[in-house]
């Protein structure tokens, strides 16, 4: 049997089904069987006329309610405030109270980006709590305060990640606050204090750094322009007509900085050093500001690069590497956002050297243990993870992440997006599971990781070897 309109258009009918359905039930009274028209009243005819036209006024109106319903919902094409905020504390009535705080860790871990429902409806709930906080009505919001509460007592407390991607967990780590009043205040004086320290802001004379001091006199005095970054510790400068980084720095990177001299093209350029003020365990760092965003931004804008493109990248930070490895220097930090970009975006630079290693016969353990820390997991060795140790082949394998990247648009072990890096940190590192390449990965591509990705470093090849086989391709 065929379904009648109120059975196809489901449970809640519009009001426009609604006013079929109602001619439908008049038809059904007034015509009850064949030929029944031909015998109607004029009164009855009358009756039939007034009822379907009442019934249509009301569908008009019922409609005007609707479209008025939903004017409230949207402003200027933009969801309004109030019906968002009822949407979240639908969201978070609908996570299980049980997994919340596993959901909200999985979904700040995987960027949003992949499909699971929880973990789509959990992106949603934490961005909500960053323009809550951007916004100063983080307070106003039940559903903002229950999600720091659960931060709070779940997460923050037994996190060791220095760069930790759930938002503001990094700004609570230390003396972790009690309650989600004292948390707000300390993210708010935590953001909005990121500034220069005046002390800081004249060339240093120190000769410890006299390469750096004097690679461009023009560069002393500067202004601060804005924060940059998610974690407060890289600033945006302006001197003169030039712009500037200025990056806090730990100290450990104070030999890798010493031994650069400028003179290869594919390392942005550092112009000086000086000792944080108050905070001697720290440096800042003036750099080049390269205007051409990174890799990772044309990854956001694009998806995956092309081929050509892929190559002539590699091609570039290859000349990079090759010259750090000549310094005993490994780079280690092999993130797309992390490869920065002329205007022109025609030549790739090596930034962020927060975590790279000099390798000396007095090299410790703790010098890899920032990169550990640090770093997305699926990006480092196994003997980074296993052993705390890293070699030249360990940026092999980091570039081999790098070409995933970019030909992807994500990092590899996707299927971990989700995991404790702990947990990945366990999985590269003691069971030694080792990065999936895709079956449609033919040619060139396949044989670049394959070398990349050994499992034992001295199975792989040198810089220069990587650079012979990726030369054969461009």
């Amino acid at each position: 049997m065929a379904p009648s309109r109120n059975q196809s258009q489901g449970q809640n009918p519009s009001g426009q089904s609604r006013h079929y359905m109602t001619n439908d039930l008049l038809s059904t009274i007034f015509i009850s069987q064949p030929g029944a028209a031909a015998a109607r009243t004029n009164e009855q005819n009358e009756l039939l006329t007034t009822l379907q036209s009442a019934t249509a006024r009301l569908s008009l109106v019922q409609e005007k309610i609707q479209s008025d319903k939903v004017g409230e919902v949207m402003k200027n094409g933009q969801e309004s405030q109030q019906h968002r905020h009822a949407r979240i504390m639908d969201i978070l009535e609908r996570l299980c109270p049980e997994s919340l705080k596993q959901v909200l860790v999985s979904a700040a871990y995987c960027y949003g980006k992949c499909k699971e429902p929880n973990c789509m409806l959990a992106h949603e709930v934490l961005s909500y709590l960053v323009e809550c906080v951007k916004e100063g009505t983080v307070l106003r919001c039940r559903g903002c305060c229950a999600v720091l509460s659960h931060l709070l007592h779940h997460h923050v407390p037994r996190c060791t990640e220095r760069r930790c991607l759930v938002p503001y967990c990094v700004h609570l780590q230390t003396g972790t606050p009690s309650s989600v009043q004292e948390a707000v205040r300390r993210i708010n004086a935590e953001i909005g204090t990121v500034g220069l320290y005046p002390e800081i802001v004249v060339r240093t004379s120190d000769p410890s750094f006299q390469g750096l001091a004097m690679a461009h006199p023009g560069v002393e005095k500067l202004e601060p322009v804005l924060p940059l970054g998610a974690f407060g510790r890289n600033i945006l400068a302006i001197a003169k007509d030039k712009y500037v980084t200025i990056k806090q720095m730990d100290r450990e990177c104070l030999e890798v900085l010493r031994r650069l001299d400028g003179t290869t093209p594919h390392i942005v350029q550092f112009f000086w050093v000086k000792s944080a003020v108050n905070r001697q365990e720290e440096l800042q760092v003036c750099a080049a500001f390269e205007q051409g965003g990174s890799l990772q931004s044309l990854l956001t804008d694009h998806g995956g690069l092309k081929t050509e493109r892929i190559w002539m990248y590699l091609q570039q930070v290859l000349q990079a590497v090759i010259y750090l490895h000549n310094l005993d220097i490994v780079y280690l930090a092999w993130t797309a956002d992390n490869i920065v970009l002329d205007s022109s975006h025609q030549m790739a630079k090596l930034s962020n050297l927060s975590y790279a290693v000099h390798l000396t016969e007095e090299t410790t353990e703790d010098a890899c243990v920032q990169a550990v820390t640090g770093l997305p997991p699926q990006i480092l060795a196994p003997e980074v993870h296993a052993d705390l140790s890293a070699y030249h082949q360990s940026d092999i394998w980091g570039l081999g992440c790098l070409l995933f990247q970019l030909r992807v648009g994500r990092l590899p072990y996707p299927h971990l997006s989700h995991d404790h890096p702990e947990s990945i940190r366990q999985k590269i590192g003691e069971d030694r599971e080792l990065p999936m390449i895709p079956q449609s990965w033919q040619g060139q591509e396949r044989e670049v990781l394959e070398a990349c990705w050994q499992e034992e470093a001295t199975s792989r090849p040198s810089a220069q070897q990587l650079q012979a086989l990726v030369n054969r391709y461009c």
